[in-house]
């Protein structure tokens, strides 16, 4: 009988070592996806190239952040090849037309946000803030707001950057750390961000460290009730429970982790059923692993292929295109398998379990193992945004042994990036955004209560930054009496940010018949009592 080692060898031996890369058209061809959905080319190179985050503005303008220094290690030194694109569909046919650099000479960016018409950037070891300000296209103002993230391996920075339903903004630690301060202010803070998460408020310039301590990774989510999702390599989806504000009350409390893995497929050796052949580099280390550490590894350690390994971008669906049984789903890439998993969500305690709605199968997967799913964003037309890496090698240098390292180029396919748009089949029309910063603060203060939590969460920034507390009557009554608890829970938050939230406001919403609306309600009565 043959040893498992031998095994893996035999199977290197029939697998070709070198695949060819393919046209944008070409691998979208090879990518099987459930039935009831398809998957279409939104930008692709030379428009777009190793894009990892992506971000649509009120005005349909879309960035993405080009990663292009990702193999580079030890990188314990700020990044200069990087850029950050801006998007444009003028046409209106759901293609890109126009790309435009809009921030160069930049160092690992890794997460975008819109804010007052310019743009957030993760960009270890700095956040910056980028502004066009002269209307050609570029970034000519670029201001360093928070300085001090840790640096080293690309796959374990700070990344991703979202806005949260507390108004404040917050970013994933990829376990990267590091001891954060604003440059601009002598007597700021400095934060440990050992750990755990991030959180800015821009409207006063504070900051805060936020719960984590679990394994981090590239990923972060919220679903439509600010519960809080991060996904790490083999650990594909965890609840953050607590915040770290709530167990800091009592220093005495010995907490070990805030937060939990939800899987009820595998803790963490979850099984994924890729249709892609395992690359003949990944063989070898697999089973050199087997014959020479395969104690210092778990079982699912030693299998080349079968197990989350690259999980990354965790997302939740929270729009009204995809169908009934898909709406907040959390979607999880796997770069390494080529592939993207859905999970549903069930109610379980103080916490939820995400479990697999189909058996053997995934959401999407591909026989071309250049495509690399390696971040998803909800867009403001509903469709679900997949962002592909597209390299040969997804794995930094510092996950390969040395003499393997030395037959790879890890810069196979550092040309090449492409951006999917996921829409059920049956749906004919194309990118077409809504164009939410012409919208008065009265009509802003309705989309509280869209259906799609993109246009929710950008009405109430946007609501925020105008400083708009004319609007207070009409979020009062939203607040308070509005059918859809959604629209309620948003016009909540929008008074808070506002500092326009009221103990007859706040008393209403403790009665509420919606449990998640009491819960929040809780936190602001909290808030309001504080102030």
């Amino acid at each position: 009988m043959l040893t498992r080692a031998a095994r893996l060898i035999s199977v290197l031996l029939a697998v070709p070592a070198i695949a060819q890369p393919f046209s944008p058209e070409e691998s979208r061809a090879q990518i099987q996806i459930e039935d009831g959905f398809k998957i279409e080319v939104f930008a692709a190179e030379p428009d777009v190239v190793d894009p990892v985050a992506i971000t649509f503005d009120e005005n349909g303008a879309v960035y993405v952040a080009e990663m292009r220094e990702m193999e580079v290690l030890p990188a314990l030194e700020p990044g200069t090849q990087a850029t950050i694109r801006r998007l444009e569909d003028r046409d209106g046919d759901g293609r890109i037309e126009r790309s435009t650099v809009f921030a160069t000479g930049l160092s690992f960016p890794s997460g975008l946000a819109p804010y007052k018409g310019g743009l957030f950037a993760m960009c270890t070891p700095d956040l910056l803030y980028l502004k066009d300000t002269d209307g050609d296209g570029r970034a000519d103002e670029r201001r360093v707001v928070l300085a001090g993230f840790g640096q080293g391996n690309a796959e374990h920075r700070f990344n991703n950057l979202a806005w949260g339903l507390d108004n404040w903004l917050h970013s994933a630690n990829g376990h990267g750390g590091g001891k954060v301060k604003d440059p601009s202010r002598a007597d700021a803070p400095t934060v440990d961000l050992s750990g755990r998460d991030l959180r800015i408020q821009p409207s006063d310039g504070s900051y805060e460290a936020e719960a984590r301590q679990l394994p981090g990774g590239f990923g972060l989510a919220f679903d439509q009730w600010g519960r809080k999702f991060v996904s790490q390599n083999e650990t594909h989806v965890m609840h953050v429970v607590l915040a770290e504000r709530y167990v800091a009350r009592n220093p005495y409390l010995a907490v070990s982790a805030m937060g939990e893995d939800i899987s009820d497929h595998g803790q963490p050796d979850a099984p994924v059923f890729p249709i892609s052949r395992p690359q003949a580099w990944r063989i070898e280390r697999t089973s050199r692993r087997a014959a020479k550490e395969a104690d210092k590894f778990r079982p699912s350690q030693l299998q080349v292929s079968g197990y989350f390994t690259a999980a990354c971008g965790v997302t939740a669906y929270l729009a009204e295109l995809f169908p009934e049984s898909h709406r907040g789903s959390l979607f999880v890439c796997d770069a390494a398998h080529n592939l993207v998993h859905r999970d549903t969500l069930s109610e379980v305690g103080a916490s939820l379990r995400a479990s697999r709605p189909d058996r053997e199968t995934e959401f999407l997967r591909s026989t071309d193992s250049w495509f690399r799913p390696v971040n998803l964003h909800l867009g403001p037309d509903g469709a679900l945004y997949l962002l592909d890496f597209y390299r040969e090698i997804i794995e930094t240098a510092a996950s390969i042994p040395e003499d393997i390292l030395a037959k790879l180029d890890l810069r196979a396919g550092a040309d090449r990036g492409r951006i999917y748009r996921i829409v059920p089949d049956s749906h004919r029309e194309p990118y077409r955004p809504p164009m939410l910063g012409g919208l008065t603060s009265e009509d802003l203060v309705a989309k509280l209560a869209d259906g799609n939590a993109w246009v929710r969460l950008t009405a109430q920034r946007l609501l925020l930054e105008r400083e708009a507390r004319e609007t207070a009557p009409l979020l009062k009554a939203m607040a308070t009496s509005d059918p859809n608890p959604l629209g309620r829970l948003h016009a909540l938050w929008t008074l808070e940010g506002l500092s326009a939230l009221d103990e007859d406001t706040v008393l209403a919403c403790l009665s509420d018949a919606h449990p998640r609306i009491r819960e929040h309600s809780i936190r602001l009565a909290e808030a309001f009592l504080d102030r």
